[in-house]
């Protein structure tokens, strides 16, 4: 299948998923990001998991283990709702977006971390504590670490060199709307016997100025025309998406007496043969031709072509002794 197809079948999968799903619209805080930014901030986010597992392990000398969970879209009064306490904040520029992209780290993490790079095992006291001026330094460098990776995450949407700009507590912060939409992704991090979360926070208003570059389409696009030499990149993102398939029997003709006298039991008859080959679709588009027949006991359909010409090149064999 040519690159071309695949970009088709992705974004009417994407077109034709949009369409189908139902769900509640909210009209006072109506979502902002498409499916495809969101995708794509997924993306830039899970790429994270291995260079902070590196950065961290690496840093403080033990094994820690990151996953980065799903990226969502929710109100900053909903998100800081939900959070823990106590726990340390950091705010983080990027590039020249405006405003600051949000880390959330658990305070019981934050002393592991300190223990652990003064040279302890990284334990944490029985008794919380905010951090002093000290520790919060301690940590700090340990943020421009990761944020130094977070850098680099970015690259396929633009350029964004990330660095720490200023430290301070969410919920005493007024210069954020309890109202602004905020993307935020949690990831998952494992040392020792310790396990908590650390959070990304964006704001939906920051992301205004590169939402165009938010594409995995686009993405691939930029590294030229898409022959052959960008196909496995292109497969790779978009190896997961969920892509329906269909087989379209036929078409029939009803007058509307027809179809308000139809019963149970009633033969409508199609425009195809017995052995006509059927239009197999992927996402909305005809793709291949198939022949129907039997897997075990499961209606199934063989491949027979891309296009009509190419039919009589396939064996004839039954579905049901085919590989």
């Amino acid at each position: 299948m040519s690159a071309e197809s695949m970009i088709g079948i992705e974004k009417n999968s994407a077109q034709d998923s949009e369409h189908t799903e139902v769900r509640p619209y909210d009209f006072v805080h109506p979502d902002k990001l498409s499916r495809s930014n969101l995708r794509a901030l997924q993306m830039v986010f899970s790429s994270l998991e291995k260079s902070w597992q590196h950065t961290l392990s690496s840093s403080l000398r033990e094994e820690v283990n990151v996953e980065v969970g799903s990226v969502k879209q929710t109100r900053f009064v909903e998100l800081v709702g939900v959070l823990s306490q106590p726990y340390v904040t950091f705010a983080l520029r990027l590039g020249q977006l405006p405003g600051h992209m949000l880390t959330y780290m658990p305070t019981d993490f934050a002393l592991s971390v300190v223990d652990r790079l003064a040279g302890g095992k990284g334990e944490v006291p029985e008794e919380l504590h905010a951090l002093s001026e000290i520790e919060r330094a301690v940590v700090r460098v340990m943020i421009r670490r990761l944020a130094s990776d977070l850098s680099e995450a970015w690259s396929p949407v633009a350029d964004l060199p990330a660095f720490v700009e200023e430290s301070f507590d969410l919920s005493s912060d007024s210069d954020i709307d309890p109202e602004e939409l905020m993307v935020s992704a949690e990831i998952k991090l494992t040392m020792n016997s310790l396990a908590t979360s650390l959070t990304l926070m964006v704001p939906v208003n920051m992301l205004t100025p590169i939402l165009k570059d938010l594409d995995p389409i686009r993405w691939a696009m930029r590294e030229g025309h898409p022959g052959n030499e960008g196909i496995p990149s292109l497969v790779e993102m978009v190896k997961d998406l969920d892509v329906s398939l269909s087989v379209e029997l036929g078409h029939a003709s009803l007058t509307m007496q027809d179809v308000l006298g139809m019963e149970i039991g009633d033969v409508v008859r199609l425009d195809t043969n017995v052995n006509d080959p059927l239009p197999l679709k992927i996402g909305g588009r005809v793709q291949f031709y198939v022949r129907p027949g039997l897997r075990g006991n499961r209606l199934s359909v063989q491949i027979t072509g891309e296009t009509l010409s190419d039919i009589s090149k396939v064996d004839s064999a039954p579905i049901e002794e085919a590989a």
